[in-house]
């Protein structure tokens, strides 16, 4: 089920993401300006690290997201 994720670096909000987990939303983020996998440490399931920069992703709502089409 995909839901809407914020991307946090520190207390600024710098984008959002639609994902499955907020883990797949942070990688989808970080790959988005030219990270490789490989380059990615995670910290915590919402938590990654990327060249000394933290991300974090944060679940909007708990609602579906209406472009789901999983019945």
């Amino acid at each position: 089920m995909y839901r809407k994720y914020e991307v946090h670096s520190g207390d600024r909000l710098i984008g959002s993401r639609t994902a499955n987990t907020a883990q797949a939303a942070l990688f989808d983020y970080v790959r988005s300006l030219g990270c490789q996998d490989e380059e990615v440490m995670k910290l915590a399931p919402d938590v990654i690290s990327w060249r000394g920069a933290v991300y974090r992703a944060v679940q909007v709502s708990s609602e579906p997201n209406a472009s789901d089409t999983s019945g």
